[in-house]
């Protein structure tokens, strides 16, 4: 029986698109020696097959990883051979994907991003479509964000305070679209946002990439101030 849960639909549709790889879940919800799960995944090759026990967790965020962490080693820890703890989700940021790579916690998101690292096979599958579309469009960052974004850069180690007035000084735009950009920044994984409200920038690399990408299709064209035409030869 196909799996109801449209996450979990999705995700073994996209594990079923590699070759030789059979994927079935069984019962929703799953018990597993006193452990209340979301279900099991079996998947079959032509030689071998592994069980995983999984979990379906939403809003997992630079903010929310420690307490993911947490939870998934406490899961994990009363998991029994040869049965693997698994996470499904949906969309992850690639600061989180490169978290949980980090850790070898195995997943599968909605996306296609797929990690499996067992003694029986490896696979990592990092989805190139939501790459390019992330690319083309700068995850839909508007200038005033990427000028936020430029002058956060120029000091990477700086404490991003709560209070946005001296951020909108240096920016030159005004304390709500500040407000509005930081939390566009945080909701796309560049900054993590304590608990006192202020930010600091989560991956200083992938920030400066996305600031020079949107710089050239969408700020770049913003600063142009007068287009010329050539004079007619006389």
């Amino acid at each position: 029986m196909r799996p109801k849960h449209p996450w979990l639909k999705k995700c073994l549709e996209q594990l079923e698109k590699l070759p030789q790889i059979c994927a079935t879940a069984t019962t929703e919800p799953y018990v597993y020696e006193e452990i209340l799960a979301d279900g099991k995944l079996t998947i079959e090759t032509s030689n071998y097959k592994i069980n995983y026990i999984f979990v379906i967790k939403s809003g997992i965020t630079a903010d929310t990883l420690d307490l993911q962490f947490e939870y998934l080693h406490h899961f994990s820890n009363r998991l029994y051979a040869p049965n693997r703890p698994l996470l499904i989700t949906n969309d992850l940021s690639d600061f989180v994907i490169d978290q949980f790579l980090e850790k070898n916690i195995e997943f599968l998101d909605t996306n296609g991003t797929i990690y499996l690292n067992n003694p029986t096979f490896y696979i990592l599958v990092r989805n190139s479509t939501r790459q390019t579309q992330k690319a083309s469009s700068s995850n839909n960052l508007t200038t005033s964000t990427l000028k936020l974004a430029f002058t956060l850069l120029q000091d990477p180690q700086r404490l991003i305070k709560s209070d946005q007035n001296r951020l909108a000084e240096l920016t030159g735009i005004d304390t709500k679209t500040v407000s509005r950009g930081l939390e566009s920044l945080h909701n796309l994984g560049y900054l993590q946002r304590l608990p006192t409200g202020d930010y600091l920038i989560s991956d200083y690399n992938k920030l400066l990439e996305r600031w020079e990408l949107g710089y050239v299709e969408n700020l770049r064209p913003s600063l142009l101030i007068e287009t010329y035409r050539p004079l007619k030869r006389q």
